[in-house]
């Protein structure tokens, strides 16, 4: 079992929500009481779920964007425990053999009709709990080609130092017994939080990025370039009319003067690098990441969003508030 902690607090809101307070507790349903929250992420290869406690201002180490990597477990009053995780923070299906992040593959609907009980706190929790009925079985390239090769042993060692419990091996058996051919996974929904998530990956690891992304990026077309100046022109609305959430503008350092920028619309967000190009995900062309040249208008725009940031201390320093 694993997990992570976030604070969400009148002083400590994770970016993901692209706001304030008050914008986090609405997305998350939460009252937004005065001493925040601490979102406890639990995850077990094949089972998520969160804790919600209270008394953010107990935990005293966090990042910029509100993560603390520990916490003492039942640290503040609790709020409440949910199945899974906020969309904020689920990055999507795991491979349900070794828990990696990035299943590619989905082995339809086999019948397992062993239930392998609750997920607890305790030390000897049950792993991948209520794996009863049919359901999909999502893989990674390694352990579908384990599958594929018949090599039971390697695909009971890829569970982890440990190798599966028996009664996760039970499970694996009658998926085991009962499989069909792998499919490629479907694509995620295309959702606000899917595409601002894409966007701050985009802005994390704007060298690598496109190393090992699924998404194809595309030079703007005829079709493309009206969505994309739709989406330019909107930006260009905001050095008039600055967004009223705040979280909506953000700058980031990065080598030298240039600065990383991350700006978000109804429907759209630009990602760019003032001294560099951008690109736009937009809810017209989901699953897609438009290229926008540099061009004689777009350092100017990018100039003047980096400024309204600037003004609203949303410049990804530790001690920025939004």
């Amino acid at each position: 079992m694993t997990s992570r902690v976030a604070i969400v607090a009148p002083d400590r809101v994770p970016e993901i929500f692209a706001g304030g307070y008050a914008d986090a507790c609405a997305a998350l349903d939460l009252p937004a009481v005065g001493d925040g929250y601490v979102l406890h992420l639990i995850a077990s290869p094949a089972t998520r779920w969160t804790v919600v406690t209270r008394d953010a201002g107990r935990v005293s180490a966090a990042s910029e964007d509100g993560w603390v990597e520990v916490a003492p477990a039942g640290e503040g009053r609790w709020v409440d425990v949910r199945n899974g995780w906020p969309e904020e923070f689920d990055p999507g299906p795991r491979c349900q053999f070794c828990g990696d992040q990035n299943p590619a593959w989905t082995f339809p609907s086999v019948e397992v009709e062993v239930l392998l009980g609750a997920p607890s706190w305790g030390e000897h929790e049950v792993l991948d709990a209520e794996v009863g009925g049919r359901t999909d079985w999502h893989a990674c390239d390694a352990c579908r080609g384990l599958i594929d090769a018949g090599d039971w042993v390697g695909l009971v060692d890829r569970y982890g130092e440990l190798g599966a419990p028996p009664a996760v091996q039970a499970a694996w058996r009658q998926f085991w017994a009962h499989r069909t051919p792998a499919q490629p996974a479907p694509a995620l929904p295309w959702t606000v939080v899917r595409r601002r998530r894409i966007a701050y990956a985009i802005r994390a690891h704007w060298d690598t990025i496109f190393d090992h992304d699924d998404l194809p990026v595309l030079a703007p077309t005829e079709a493309r370039d009206a969505v994309a100046q739709r989406v330019l022109d909107a930006a260009r609305r905001y050095l008039r009319s600055p967004p009223a959430r705040t979280g909506w503008v953000r700058s980031y350092p990065t080598c030298g003067t240039a600065r990383l920028l991350c700006v978000e619309g109804d429907g759209w967000n630009l990602v760019a690098r003032t001294d560099a190009s951008a690109y736009l995900l937009t809810d017209a062309l989901p699953n897609l990441i438009v290229a926008v040249d540099r061009g004689p208008r777009l350092p100017a725009l990018l100039s003047g969003l980096d400024a309204i940031a600037e003004r609203r201390g949303v410049d990804g320093r530790p001690d920025s508030v939004s």
